[in-house]
């Protein structure tokens, strides 16, 4: 049971930090799962788990990633007007 009161201690560490809004923002600013992970001092792949755990957790990452990835078509797509 250990790790479940570990568990709990490491969302409550993400929701002091701001939560799913903190953590969709750490990902628009060009961050890592992987990069808050080592801020955290855990795993990335504890982490990872941590957040498929909580449902607005794993929305809050599907959103930055599919906004993210909007973003970064735009962009691309904007250049590419340019070269032509």
């Amino acid at each position: 049971m250990a790790g479940r009161s570990l568990q709990k201690k490491r969302l409550a560490e993400i929701e002091k930090m701001g939560g799913a809004d903190f953590l969709r923002e750490w990902i628009l600013e060009g961050n890592s799962i992987k990069s808050l992970a080592k801020k955290m001092e855990i795993h990335a792949g504890t982490l990872r788990n941590l957040i498929l755990s909580n449902a607005e957790l794993t929305a809050a990452v599907d959103s930055a990633r599919k906004d993210a990835a909007d973003a970064h078509f735009e962009e691309a797509f904007e250049l590419l007007n340019e070269v032509s």
